[in-house]
């Protein structure tokens, strides 16, 4: 009976250490994706992307941050190129005021997500992500009684704030941020400043 009950608990243990181990492999490729990125977007900002000039407005970036594709609609997510299982998205790309139109800013702020998708094979969304997890939009109010994660919102003040913040959310926003949450995204900030 000993033996059972410590191999059980081992076997235990070891399915545990691979689920974590898992995770840790996923934040790590999609971490270091995201650095990747970032650092590619801020040295072709300062080598020709002249925000001044009229051509670049933030908003541009949204999509797969390259400003002379415009702005991609829409919720697809594009391929890394150094990693064939990472796929991302510039969610959101504004000034430091919030305006996605300004271009004689000095700054640009963007949100980025990523997914590690291995085996993914052609087109890939946000859509299928949430199918793909069963993440409907329209039944998230759930996350609002006493288990709801305030501490991983994004700059909370308050219970109240908090909930108030995600409550004024569009569908897919509630679903994008319990991805998140659940770890199956990933977001990452950053600021892109003019040269």
């Amino acid at each position: 009976m000993v033996f059972v009950i410590g191999f059980v608990a081992v076997y235990s243990l070891f399915l545990a250490g691979m689920n974590y181990r898992h995770e840790s492999d996923r934040l790590t490729g999609t971490a270091l994706a995201a650095t990747s990125l970032i650092s590619n977007w801020r040295l072709e900002m300062a080598e020709g992307w002249d925000l001044g000039s009229g051509d670049v407005a933030p908003g541009d970036l949204v999509g797969d941050g390259d400003p002379t594709n415009g702005a991609e609609s829409g919720e697809e997510l594009f391929p890394y190129p150094d990693d064939p299982n990472i796929w991302y998205r510039v969610d959101k790309a504004t000034d430091l005021a919030g305006d996605d139109t300004n271009v004689d800013t000095a700054g640009i702020q963007i949100v980025l997500l990523l997914v590690e998708a291995a085996g993914t094979p052609g087109n890939l969304s946000l859509t299928d992500i949430r199918q793909r997890h069963f993440v409907d939009p329209l039944i998230h109010t759930d996350y609002l009684d006493s288990t709801f994660p305030i501490a991983h919102f994004p700059h909370p003040v308050d219970d109240a704030t908090a909930k108030a913040a995600y409550m004024s959310l569009s569908s897919d926003d509630k679903s994008t941020y319990v991805l998140v949450w659940r770890k199956i995204l990933s977001r990452h900030e950053a600021v892109l400043l003019r040269r």
